[in-house]
């Protein structure tokens, strides 16, 4: 139908006049319509969509803050929303950022590739210790030690998808292949009590004590196969024992500190002044330190060969070591009055975070022995405390305003850590005045980028559970299996991102999902994003996330381990249709 001419001029008024005249002349015409007119006018409105592609609309930028929110499987999922999304998900920006933002560190980065790859070569056939060459090649390609993906080219989409689906396996536990193996040999009393002494995981490689020869350590590299024993020449009987890969660290019955560069077979060692007290061993680079429950913590640089000593202004909750620099993070639960003085005997109100550095003084006598310049350098250097600095736990850890923290018994302490790279946590219960409720565990540690954080989640009953980073923002605690039930493992992670305060971070798990094993017992948990290992009285169950070839061989020939290796079982299929990439 044709528009009379005058009925055009008016039109033609009408979009000439202001918003605000033009609402009231629309609106009054909306008024006058007769309910016929009004059904043309809804059929108009019903063609017309109103829907806004925000994402798409909005500058790289702004669309970079939306996407890292979001978990890497759904980046991959939303690529097939339109075209204009998938340029979007697809860019290699904002790919990067999001792995940066959920693991903690960008793989594609060369610079920090090429550092993390010195861990993950072949190891140096010319060592001193025992080798035990696997059933398969030992030629391993090299592999990144944060994501584990050979991050030698610049970034391809490939790799992103398998991060994400590495990733969401881990969140959901279901693991490319499981293989059962027979455990360690342990003394059955001996399993509950200090099994976290004698079993120790680090980067792929597993290292333990026998019960029947603790003179002995054993080591296998997950990834190849490869086999390794370690002794002192005097073949003296282990304590403890403690991995982070390039090290390996035993406490002697004679009370030296035995240390060994797993890749080298380098072995040097330091004398330890007691043994009466309970001992934390930490390692992070090429630095390790040996914490005394009587507050001394001794220091030691494998490079320079020189062993220090400080004692600690306190209880330490947490202690950190830098991987290369004479740097010690101490991390302590305090009381303040209103004067800002410590309390003592006080429910705990503020962190006290100490960092020292040791200050390094040159020894004139450089042409003696190295014995007696060891010697001189400890009596000449000595720790200072460079930074010291409190603030107040954060409110939001706490459930309610009757709560509050206190440390662990030393037991738990002991026997149940939080297993993260160079750093010794410890357990807090978060206690409730005048309630039936059980305490909620939280554990304190220092991250990798130095920050403190709570790490907090509801337990069941009076169990402190154990637990592990498996990734950032992503634990792995232990499930008790009752009268002929399965135990297992609780998956949980935080629903949203973790919070910041003053010193550094808490996280809340509020998601948790559970996944049942084969084990009728509490199982030792080891382990990272490549493999999870759980070890009960009479077998350990690996898991490995990392798909590749060596995932059909790991595990192939373990009978160091005692008795032989069990059948494998392959779990490798997407059961839920999580990814098809």
């Amino acid at each position: 139908m044709d528009i009379d001419p005058e009925d055009q001029a008016v039109i033609r008024r009408f979009q000439t006049l202001s918003k605000q005249r033009r609402a009231i002349i629309y609106r009054g015409i909306l008024d006058s319509l007769s309910r016929d007119e009004w059904r043309e006018v809804k059929a108009r409105g019903e063609a017309i969509s109103l829907h806004r592609d925000i994402l798409g609309s909005l500058p790289i930028e702004l669309a970079l803050l939306i996407v890292v929110q979001l978990p890497l499987v759904d980046v991959v999922r939303l690529r097939r929303v339109s075209h204009h999304w998938r340029d979007i998900l697809s860019s290699p920006r904002v790919c990067r950022q999001a792995v940066q933002v959920t693991v903690g560190s960008d793989p594609w980065d060369q610079e920090s590739s090429f550092n993390q790859l010195q861990y993950h070569g072949p190891s140096d056939p010319s060592t001193t210790h025992r080798r035990h060459p696997p059933s398969m090649s030992q030629t391993v390609p090299l592999t990144s030690q944060g994501n584990h993906i050979a991050h030698v080219v610049p970034y391809q989409d490939w790799s992103f998808k398998e991060i994400a689906r590495q990733r969401h396996r881990l969140e959901q536990g279901n693991p490319f292949k499981v293989t059962k193996i027979p455990a360690p040999r342990f003394d059955n009393f001996r399993f509950h009590q200090t099994n976290y002494d004698r079993v120790t995981y680090s980067c792929g490689r597993i290292a333990w004590l026998d019960s029947m020869d603790p003179s002995t350590i054993f080591n296998v590299e997950l990834n190849s196969g490869l086999q390794e024993s370690f002794m002192t020449e005097n073949r003296d009987s282990f304590l403890q024992v403690c991995i982070n890969r390039p090290l390996l660290a035993a406490i002697t019955i004679r009370g030296y500190c035995v240390v060994w560069d797993v890749d080298t077979g380098e072995e040097s060692s330091f004398r330890l002044p007691s043994l009466r007290q309970h001992i934390c061993i930490v390692i992070s680079g090429t630095k390790v330190a040996v914490e005394l429950g009587d507050g001394l913590i001794v220091h030691y640089c494998t490079q320079k060969r020189v062993t220090t000593s400080m004692l600690s202004p306190g209880k330490v909750a947490a202690v950190a070591v830098h991987p290369s620099q004479d740097r010690i993070t101490l991390v302590r639960l305090v009381g303040l009055n209103k004067q800002g003085e410590e309390m003592p005997r006080t429910k705990a109100t503020h962190v006290h975070v100490v960092t020292c550095t040791l200050d390094n003084v040159d020894t004139q006598q450089q042409q003696q022995q190295q014995q007696q310049q060891q010697q001189q350098q400890q009596q000449q250097q000595q720790w200072r405390i460079t930074s010291s600095k409190y603030s107040p736990i954060p409110t939001s850890i706490f459930p309610n305003k009757d709560s509050y923290l206190r440390l662990a018994t030393e037991k738990q302490k002991a026997t149940l850590p939080m297993s993260t790279s160079g750093c010794s946590s410890s357990i807090l219960e978060t206690n409730f005045l005048n309630s039936p409720n059980p305490p909620q565990s939280t554990h304190i540690v220092v991250e990798p980028d130095g920050r403190i954080a709570f790490h907090t989640f509801a337990q069941e009953g009076d169990n402190v559970h154990q637990a592990i980073q498996i990734d950032r923002g992503l634990l792995y605690t232990r499930l008790r299996g009752g009268h002929n039930q399965l135990g297992g493992i609780a998956i949980m992670k935080p629903r949203i991102r973790c919070g910041n305060w003053g010193l550094g971070l808490y996280v809340w798990y509020d998601w948790c999902m559970a996944r049942l094993c084969p084990v009728k017992s509490m199982p030792v948990l080891f382990g990272d994003r490549r493999y999870v290992i759980l070890v009960e009285n009479k077998q350990a169950c690996i898991w490995c996330f990392e798909e590749s070839e060596l995932r059909d061989n790991y595990g192939a020939d373990l009978s160091i381990w005692g008795h032989g290796s069990e059948t494998e079982s392959d779990s490798g299929s997407d059961s839920d249709g999580l990814l098809r990439l």
